[in-house]
């Protein structure tokens, strides 16, 4: 659990720094609804984390993190 718990809290801190990366670029409509997905996607998971659902918080964070990797991949 604690092992779950660990990743779940780096998902979201990476994820989290990701998206403040990208929120200083200029984007384009479609991408900025994209960035805000993955905000939303990050807020779900710190929920789940604090409410001790692990697993769901991981799940949610490892979503986001995809979402931030393709925004950071586009020119």
């Amino acid at each position: 659990v604690r092992r779950l718990q660990e990743e779940a809290q780096r998902g979201i801190d990476d994820t989290e720094k990701l998206l403040r990366q990208l929120e200083s670029r200029p984007l384009a409509p479609k991408d900025l609804e994209t960035l805000r997905l993955a905000q939303g996607l990050v807020e779900q998971a710190r929920k789940a984390l604090g409410g001790q659902e692990y697993e769901r918080a991981a799940n949610l964070a490892a979503k986001a993190r995809t979402l931030a990797d393709d925004l950071s991949t586009r020119r």
